[in-house]
């Protein structure tokens, strides 16, 4: 990083250093999310989809969109790509929604979440399962109406 008239400037490409202490990489950018499913995607038309990025060392931190006009001959679970990275591949690690707005989603009036899971850089959808609170049930096909609406703020840790 170089500092020009009172701004930090890092490089395009990361100049990635040993030392944990050393803040080596920012990144602001833009990625398009797109829904899929996890047996079967059909066709899939859209009102509005979009992701913007702030990756600090090795968090980022996501607010995405996506806004599906229309479904069709999908089966699965929804799964959205396109992520801009891959969450740590450690055991247990895992990106999650710290906020959803979401319209027209089958969720049992429990509300849902949007996680990554390790060494992935797609998120799945969930909600609330079953009488344990900590259990929870990726979203099917069948729970969303062909024009739903979700919005989530997701925060991730990666390795790159």
């Amino acid at each position: 990083a170089t500092i020009t008239s009172g701004q930090i400037v890092f490089p395009a490409s990361q100049n990635a250093s040993a030392n944990t202490n050393t803040l080596d990489d920012y990144e602001e950018g833009v990625a398009t999310p797109t829904i899929t499913f996890s047996s079967s995607t059909g066709s899939i038309a859209y009102n509005e989809r979009s992701c913007r990025y702030t990756k600090i060392g090795n968090r980022v931190i996501m607010s995405m969109m996506v806004y599906p006009s229309s479904m069709a001959s999908s089966s699965g679970n929804i799964l959205i790509t396109g992520l801009p990275f891959t969450q740590i591949n450690e055991t247990d690690s895992r990106g999650i929604s710290s906020s959803v707005y979401y319209d027209r989603i089958d969720t049992q009036d429990n509300g849902i979440n949007v996680t990554v899971t390790a060494n992935e850089s797609q998120a799945k959808v969930n909600a609330p399962a079953g009488s344990d609170a900590g259990a929870t049930a990726e979203r099917a096909y069948a729970n969303f109406a062909g024009n739903f609406f979700l919005y989530c703020v997701l925060h991730m840790e990666t390795d790159t």
